[in-house]
């Protein structure tokens, strides 16, 4: 049973007797969040991450080890760095320290999420509800994304473009209750020469992209005070997004006019792979697909999104990686492609990454 508590993190410890392993990690990233303020967390977290880091280098029999082993022994770094922040917020002078908002699942005694007072808990449900009510409205027709994706693509509309015929949209990720989800809509593009899917739903925060760039494609619903206030701002993303699917149809066909070098190829197809973990099976038939190709910026996009339109692909992994691949290949098309490689060039060498060798120029 999930039940809501407001109040002062402490007064909430006491009266269930919590411990460390009450509060997932993402909760303590929540958690922390909101007592520190985002900027000032942030920078804690990476104190105290390089205090452990130390800690656990300076406990390493010599020799000492580098590279993927180093990697290796730091892999606990992030989990061990975020309990200790979580336990300092816990320490603060109670003056200083502020109500909140915790959803508890008291069955399995764990936090499923932290908020603010003001924050309105909607349910994936009300979403889909008030969906059904846009979609009547607006005229428009519904469809699935992926296998059992917790959302829906809205057909918009179909422009002829270059590459032929694309079919616009626009998708509604649903978000949860538990808070570590946001309701997410992005653009959504058929290519209906080859039913790829072009799509924004699991953008990520990376250096190989220039995240301002990408809000055209893609948004959050946010801070909802008022549930009568849901319906509105669902159809004005829906709207908003529905215009950039235009746009995005346009300039997507500009920039994969863009014919590239082989050794740029790798550098895009190493980096980006590396940034959402895309694994071997996954990055392998993306390169087999690419290097029959033209070669240009288009022909890349179409090898990933082609790649994530293949079910037996996931069917380990999951719709989330899916939606990935799907995403990291129509980024490659949302912004300037000299940006784009020397970006994944300079991510390869932070990284000390090698990048993979995929064919002759």
């Amino acid at each position: 049973m999930v039940e809501v508590f407001e109040g002062k993190y402490r007064a909430f410890n006491k009266e269930l007797g919590l411990d460390s392993k009450s509060m997932p990690w993402t909760v303590k990233w929540q958690y922390a969040v909101l007592t520190l303020g985002r900027e000032r967390m942030r920078s804690r977290y990476e104190e105290i991450k390089e205090q452990v880091k130390k800690e656990i280098y300076d406990k390493l029999p010599l020799p000492k080890p580098k590279g993927i082993h180093l990697k290796k022994a730091y892999k606990q770094v992030p989990q061990i760095a975020m309990a200790r922040l979580a336990e300092e917020c816990q320490t603060i002078d109670e003056r200083l320290e502020r109500d909140l908002q915790f959803l508890y699942d008291s069955k399995e005694k764990t936090i499923l999420g932290v908020a603010t007072p003001n924050h309105i808990v909607i349910t994936a449900d009300q979403v889909a509800d008030e969906i059904i009510k846009i979609i009547a409205e607006m005229n428009l027709q519904e469809r699935d994304i992926f296998r059992n994706y917790p959302g829906s693509r809205l057909d918009t509309g179909q422009i002829d473009s270059p590459n032929g015929p694309l079919k616009l949209g626009v998708v509604i990720s649903y978000g949860n209750e538990i808070l570590t989800k946001a309701i997410r809509g992005s653009i959504s593009i058929e290519v209906q020469n080859c039913m790829n899917e072009l799509q924004f739903l699991e953008i990520k925060k990376t250096r190989l992209w220039n995240w301002q760039g990408l809000q055209v494609a893609y948004t959050r619903v946010l801070r909802i005070e008022k549930e009568t206030d849901l319906g509105m701002r669902l159809r004005q993303m829906v709207e908003d997004l529905n215009k950039s699917a235009q746009e995005f149809a346009s300039l997507s066909a500009n920039v994969g006019k863009r014919k590239l070098l082989m050794e740029e190829a790798e550098a895009i197809i190493t980096a980006v792979s590396s940034a959402y973990a895309l694994g071997k099976k996954v990055v392998g038939a993306i390169v087999e697909d690419f290097v029959k190709s033209e070669h240009t910026v288009w022909d890349l996009a179409m090898a990933f999104t082609r790649v994530a339109g293949d079910e037996e692909m996931f069917k380990q992994k999951g719709q989330r990686s899916q939606a990935r691949v799907s995403t990291a290949g129509t980024v490659l098309l949302a912004l300037p492609t000299t940006e784009l490689i020397v970006n994944c060039q300079k991510y390869l060498t932070v990284k000390k990454i090698p990048a993979m060798k995929i064919g002759k120029s």
